[in-house]
């Protein structure tokens, strides 16, 4: 039978709800079932978990959902500590507990996850997820008439090769102190080569940005959710969006020359404005 079939049908309709949480290159997998279920070759556990309601209307595209988990769930627990670096992505799916094995999947909600707040004295998780149309609807704004560039490092514009060993380190972590981590090698880049860059734990799971570089000691935003001693890193080199450091710091990926070539910024904008200090 179709989900239909068995939804349309009052005696037979006995929906189930899978959870699916994607971060980096981790995924957590609940459901509301009081067992484990499969669902499209995804094995899903069974888990405290609720949620309020899933708008139907274009007025509700812009809605935030709340699930509520335990303090205990795998997932929450990645946002006791600190944010992790990337976004989570949350997709909910409805299946019939009569349509089982390999059940008919209905997704009723795709979205991701926009924070993570503790209530119940600590006791409870509420995780507040937006809508994928969430991040349609928001105004994108054009590049600012500035001297500093707007592109991001490594991005389609800048063209800086992420994967050039110039810019990149990968190494273990020897120490660590707080949000200060000790990444061996890093100092003979040169002072504050990975400021405003980030380092990611190995596999694309979390990254931290670079606040400031001392020799081999680099001190993250935020430190790791875990000790990152004797852990594999990713250091990626930092910018200041400055006219001074893509000329000199950065070649292009096709060449050994300046980057500034693909500059996205106006770096001889008058910094004296008229309107405040006259013409004269």
């Amino acid at each position: 039978m179709t989900y239909d079939a068995f939804a349309n049908t009052i005696e037979s309709s006995r929906p189930v709800e899978v959870y699916r949480f994607i971060q980096g290159g981790q995924t957590f997998e609940f459901t509301s079932a009081e067992d484990e279920v499969t669902v499209d070759a995804v094995p899903y556990n069974p888990a405290t978990i609720s949620r309020g309601k899933i708008g139907q209307s274009p007025t509700d595209r812009n809605a935030t959902l709340e699930i509520r988990v335990p303090i205990t769930n795998t997932f929450a627990r990645r946002y006791r500590a600190s944010t992790p670096g990337s976004r989570a992505s949350i997709q909910i799916k409805r299946v019939q507990r009569g349509d089982f094995p390999g059940p008919q999947s209905i997704t009723i909600y795709d979205g991701f996850v926009a924070s993570v707040a503790f209530e119940n004295e600590m006791k409870e998780a509420v995780i507040a997820c937006r809508p994928i149309e969430a991040a349609s609807s928001r105004p994108v704004p054009r590049f600012s008439y500035q001297s500093l560039c707007n592109h991001v490092l490594f991005d389609a514009n800048c063209k800086v090769d992420d994967t050039d060993s110039r810019w990149r380190l990968t190494v273990n972590v020897s120490a660590q102190s707080g949000a200060t981590i000790t990444v061996p090698g890093a100092g003979a880049f040169g002072a504050d080569w990975w400021v405003g860059g980030f380092v990611e734990i190995d596999g694309g799971d979390d990254a931290r940005l670079v606040l400031a570089q001392s020799g081999n000691d680099l001190t993250l935003l935020l430190p790791f959710p875990q000790s990152a001693v004797g852990r594999q890193v990713i250091a990626f080199a930092g910018c200041d969006h400055t006219v001074t450091t893509c000329d000199t710091k950065f070649d292009t990926p096709e060449d050994t020359q300046s980057n500034v070539i693909n500059y996205g910024g106006w770096p001889f904008v008058p910094t004296r404005n008229p309107y405040q200090t006259g013409l004269l």
